[in-house]
């Protein structure tokens, strides 16, 4: 992705995805720290709160962020690696965020939540349909 990345899915990412989702985020980081004129990449994240049994095989910090129903916690889950890569020194160069994310958790009614699997990239590709974000 060049500039825009749209991630909406059942439920927090764990395992394996919730690593390369940070590490795509890092990467991008990396990437704009070393060229600016790359300008800054936004990141949306949709996910549904499915309520139940399904709960209670996330690892603990995905069960936190879900259970807070709060976006900040999801993003502090999601944006870890870049936050702690960013120092003091970087913040002060950089007027503007190299990478403006946002995320949200949707769930309607008892038994109706986000169910969609898409990864968008730039208004030009896109990947849908498969498997939920999770390695159990």
């Amino acid at each position: 992705a060049k500039s825009y990345v749209d991630v909406v899915s059942l439920e927090i990412p764990d395992g394996r995805f919730l690593a390369a989702i940070r590490n795509a985020l890092t990467y991008q980081q990396s990437a704009r720290l070393q060229d600016p004129s790359r300008g800054v990449m936004q990141v949306r994240f949709l996910f549904g709160h499915l309520l139940g049994e399904s709960s209670a095989l996330l690892p603990l910090p995905v069960i936190a962020a879900i259970t807070n129903l709060g976006s900040d916690t999801t993003l502090k889950l999601l944006l870890r690696d870049i936050m702690r890569n960013i120092d003091s020194e970087t913040l002060k160069t950089n007027k503007q965020p190299l990478i403006r994310a946002a995320a949200g958790t949707l769930r309607f009614w008892p038994d109706s939540w986000n169910h969609a699997k898409i990864v968008a990239a730039d208004g030009e590709r896109m990947i849908q349909g498969g498997i939920n974000f999770w390695t159990r």
